[in-house]
């Protein structure tokens, strides 16, 4: 019986021992698993962590180049900036390369861009701001052939341009016109970006706190590896830093040769690190995302000793409890299943009565892409009752087609199936029904996972477009009809969002302000640019009641004549409230009426010179309604009233005036008027002053009508002829008297004509002869000019031979007889050049010719030559020309003379001190040259006398000075053939001035 007992305790203790062993080597076994679970997941974490900072960076690098190619793309589809460059290249007018040089500078002044410059297609830089800019990088050439080739904008690779060592990156946009059909490649904009400002804090931004964290873009080069941004540990490395591409386990090395997700490995400093690898869509970089292994794996390696002493404690305690343990652990896995089977079971009846009461069509498929589930929306659609539906292909199921090409599209589902990821269809996608009907349709297919991950179906749900087709088709018509009544109107409007901000322009309104729709709305401050400066004022005014809530009044506003055609704009706005009745926004409407403007401002020009002419006028003008009340009269016909304004005749009658005696009368002729429709003229009637005077008055009436010709009153205008009637009478006694006379002196007359007869015949004789001595000097100056000037010239050019000791050596005696001889020859050569200019001039025979003067050359041309001639006197020459352009059309060598004339005048007569010319251009189209001198002055005496023909004024010594005594005579002469006239202003002790006057422009000579 004991050793029974014996036996079975022994038996129940090699159980537990062996349950303890067992256990013991589970838990060892369940240590070993847990510490490398741990460490897996771990580097799960670390990669999910690399990875999402991989994709997330990828997709911010990729997303900027959409951007800067999106933006690139509006600017080279736009026509306004097309036509102007296609305008500019072609004519160079200043206008187009200005609005080009505005659209740069647009983008120029946003951050996300350093500079924007137009290329020519022959490689020409024009627009840059910055003289680095005006450098072509090979890099842009290569560009530019591409974007020209495939006609959409593209990107440069990262480059460094000679003078900036910032990198960039250019965005090239190809500018093309249409012409005929053709197509013509202008250049290109291109569009300059710091790889500082964005992109690189883009890659080197790291998203969790990190010590050793850094994100690296490289490209292949040949056989190396080149850094493209600045590296953490290595300073100025972007576009310098390389590595062979032999270091193969170098993670920016495999990401070069096409690897790509988690690799392990050492980076460029050669420190064990953990790195993720992606490539950059549409782009030659990759993109390495990467951190120290000691960093990653940091947290670990403090968490594994305390794993094994956990694992030895749990050794020692799973002998024991193991089979508690273990029965918990069973019975806790049986609850879980069957908890998640009911849950799964709920859910799917959920889902289910979900999925047959949505408003869209749904159809269910399994794995196979056969049809398990299908809501009624989409067995109406699709003609296919469920009963039929399940369990058949989806493509019998749900047939689709493309629109536009007729040709099968493939199904969502199989796309979802390969790729594991939600899908759409393309737009113009039809469904055809089982019984052909065809409907528009959006459609999007999305994964049924299980569990663990795998896709067991598909879930497609799509819905009938015909109906919002047809609305948007409605919109779209209403769109464009109020967009064409805005356009027909000239009205345009917009609307503004007080709690965002949000402001909308009609197409129209952009068309108002001269402004390009892509550009979007102006903000306040923008807006205020276009108005004229004189409105600003009034406009910012009604910016600040709507930042108060305020409904600003309405307003008319000019558009800032420095853009373009002043326009004038009338707004009305209006409060929008949302549905508690709370201030939502705005909305308002503006209207051109500039031409209505313009008529306005006519119509009231008009009024104000009509009363102007009423009121000048020295007749009295009045004018009454059918009931004979005056509607108004000029200032003469209130005054002669006896009132001081016109309005305070205005509703009275003849009866309320001082003439009321004679009233009834008047009232009965103006009847007349009226009723006849006839014109009474030059009326001659008395009438009593307001202070009591009798007069006579010579008056007409006519009768007032309207623009459709209906007499609405009479009119009349009357003068004071009392004087007149006076006149008449005296005169009509001179008549008389003057007729007595007349016939006494008619007697004289006659016999004085029969005397004038005889001196008639005297003047004809004396004009013949006058006649013949005319010839005889015309005769005699042709001899003189070529028998006098001939042997002059040869005099003088004979002695300046001689001077200059070209015909041999002469002694000083010889040389001061020789210097007169040349003095006197060119004195008397000047008078023989004097008087044939005269006798030209005398003759009739001076021919004008016109054309534009440059004034200023003209006046810097006349006092240099007459320079040297001040510098030998030592006199001080000046000029004195305005900074804007002086217009003038006449005859430049004939001024050229008279100012030649007038300044040599003034350096004879000038011992010292200053001559100067100055030129003028008057309000009254008339430019002055004045020479003004500081010599000894003309006498008042003299001062017409010198103008006369061989006359020279005397200075204080009553010197005469050398010359001809014909240059003034000829100087008026010429002045007066140019249509001005030279005039002197002196005291006679000291000083004159000279001045020209000539009119500027061609009609008036």
């Amino acid at each position: 019986m004991g050793s029974r007992r014996t036996f079975f305790a022994r038996r129940s203790s090699a159980v537990l021992v062996v349950i303890a062993a067992v256990f013991s080597v589970a838990v060892l076994v369940f240590g070993y698993w847990f510490y490398g679970n741990q460490r897996a997941q771990v580097e799960r974490q670390v990669e999910q962590e690399l990875t999402a900072v991989a994709v997330l960076k990828a997709d911010q690098i990729s997303r900027w180049r959409g951007e800067r190619l999106s933006e690139g793309g509006l600017l080279g589809t736009s026509q306004p900036f097309i036509a102007a460059v296609a305008r500019w290249r072609a004519q160079g007018a200043a206008e187009d390369a200005e609005f080009i040089r505005g659209r740069l500078r647009a983008f120029d002044a946003r951050p996300e861009y350093d500079s924007a410059v137009f290329v020519d297609r022959d490689g020409i830089v024009h627009f840059a701001e910055d003289p680095i800019d005006e450098l072509l990088h090979p890099a842009a050439r290569e560009a530019m052939a591409v974007a020209e080739r495939n006609g959409i904008p593209v990107l440069t690779d990262l480059h460094v341009v000679t003078g900036d060592p910032n990198p960039h990156i250019d965005v090239v946009v190809p500018i093309v016109t249409s012409s005929g059909g053709e197509a013509e490649f202008l250049g290109a904009v291109l569009l300059k970006c710091d790889a500082d400002e964005f992109l690189y804090p883009l890659i080197q931004s790291w998203p969790i706190p990190s010590e050793t964290g850094e994100s690296l873009l490289v490209r292949r080069d040949g056989s190396d590896v080149l850094f493209l941004n600045e590296l953490r540990h290595v300073e100025d490395a972007a576009l310098t830093k390389r590595l062979p591409l032999t270091l193969v386990e170098t993670p920016a090395v495999r990401a070069v040769l096409g690897d790509v997700g988690m690799v392990t490995g050492e980076d460029y400093r050669g420190v064990p690190v953990v790195a993720a690898l992606t490539a950059i869509p549409d782009s030659p970089w990759r993109l390495v995302v990467k951190v120290d292994e000691a960093e990653a794996f940091a947290e670990w390696h403090g968490e594994r000793l305390l794993l094994i002493l956990l694992g030895g404690g749990l050794v020692i305690a799973t002998a024991a409890g193991i089979a508690i343990i273990w029965q918990r652990d069973h019975l806790s896995q049986v609850e879980t299943v069957l908890a998640a089977e009911r849950s799964r079971r709920e859910s799917e009846e959920s889902h289910g009565a979900t999925l047959m009461s949505v408003g869209d069509g749904v159809i269910v498929t399994d794995a196979a892409c056969r049809v398990t589930l299908i809501n009624p929306v989409a067995e109406e659609l699709t003609g296919w009752p469920a009963a039929e539906a399940v369990g058949r292909p989806l493509e019998e199921v749900f047939n689709i087609i493309n629109e536009y090409t007729r040709e099968v599209v493939e199904n969502p589902a199989r796309e979802v199936m390969r790729n594991g990821a939600i899908v759409g269809l393309a737009n113009h996608t039809l469904l055809i029904a089982r019984d052909g009907t065809e409907r528009p349709i959006a459609d999007s297919g999305a994964p049924v996972r299980v569990d663990d991950g795998e896709v067991s179906g598909v879930v497609l749900v799509f819905r009938d477009q015909t109906e919002e087709r047809a609305a948007r088709v409605r919109l779209q018509l209403q769109r464009d009809r109020l967009e064409a009544a805005e356009r027909h109107a000239g009205l345009g409007s917009w609307e503004y969002e007080a709690g965002s901000g949000i402001t909308w322009w009609s197409p129209q309104a952009y068309h108002l302000f001269g402004l390009d729709a892509l550009s979007g709305p102006p903000d306040a401050d923008a807006l205020l640019s276009f108005v004229h400066p004189e409105d600003r004022a009034s406009l910012s005014r009604a910016f600040a009641d709507m930042e108060c809530g305020r409904v600003p009044r309405d307003g008319e506003y000019r558009t800032d004549p420095a853009r373009g055609p002043v326009r004038t704009l009338v707004t009305k706005t209006r409060v929008v409230v949302d549905e508690n009745g709370a201030l939502a926004g705005y909305a308002g409407t503006l209207m051109d009426v500039t031409e209505r403007a313009a008529y306005e401002r006519d119509i009231q020009e008009s009024r104000q010179m009509l009363r102007l002419v009423l009121d000048t006028v020295p007749a009295r003008v009045f004018w009454k309604d059918l009931d004979l009340n005056y509607l108004g009269c000029n200032d003469a016909f209130a005054r002669d009233a006896g009132f001081v304004s016109p309005d305070e005749i205005t509703g009275k009658s003849d009866f309320d005036l001082s003439w009321k005696d004679s009233a009834e009368q008047y009232r009965a002729d103006d009847r007349a008027i009226i009723e006849s429709g006839a014109p009474r003229l030059a009326n001659e009637v008395p009438q009593v002053t307001a202070d009591g005077r009798a007069i006579w008055l010579s008056l007409s009436k006519i009768p007032l009508r309207d623009a459709q010709g209906a007499i609405i009153g009479v009119m009349g205008t009357y003068e004071d002829v009392t004087a007149l009637r006076r006149a008449r009478e005296r005169l009509d006694r001179v008549n008389r008297e003057l007729e007595a006379i007349v016939a006494e002196r008619t007697r004289e007359l006659q016999e004085a004509n029969e005397e004038l007869q005889c001196s008639a015949e005297e003047l004809e004789h004396i004009n013949e002869r006058l006649v013949e001595a005319a010839q005889a000097k015309s005769r005699f100056l042709r001899a003189m000019s070529h028998e006098l000037r001939t042997p002059l010239n040869s005099i003088i050019g004979f002695s300046g031979v001689m001077l200059k000791g070209l015909a041999g050596t002469v002694t000083s005696e010889q040389r001061r007889q020789l210097e007169m001889i040349d003095t006197a020859g060119r004195h008397l050569l000047a008078l023989i050049n004097d008087i044939l200019d005269l006798s030209r001039i005398e003759a009739g025979k001076v021919e004008v010719v016109l054309e534009p003067v440059d004034v200023a050359s003209l006046a810097h041309a006349v006092v240099d030559s007459v320079n040297a001639a001040a510098e030998a006197k030592g006199l001080r020459l000046e000029l004195s020309v305005p900074d804007e352009p002086v217009a003038l059309v006449s005859d430049e060598r004939k001024i050229r003379q008279i100012l030649i004339n007038l300044l040599g005048n003034a350096l004879k007569f000038t011992d010292e001190g200053s001559v100067a010319l100055s030129v003028n251009a008057s309000a009254a189209h008339t430019v002055a040259f004045s020479v003004i001198d500081t010599g000894p002055g003309v006498a008042p005496e003299d001062q017409q006398r010198i103008f006369g023909e061989f006359v020279q004024a005397f200075d204080r010594e009553d010197r005469v000075r050398e010359g001809t005594g014909l240059g003034l005579a000829i100087s008026q002469s010429l002045a007066t053939a140019l249509g001005g006239s030279i005039s002197v202003a002196s005291d006679g002790r000291s000083g004159s001035t000279f001045t020209l006057f000539l009119p500027s422009k061609p009609s008036e000579v």
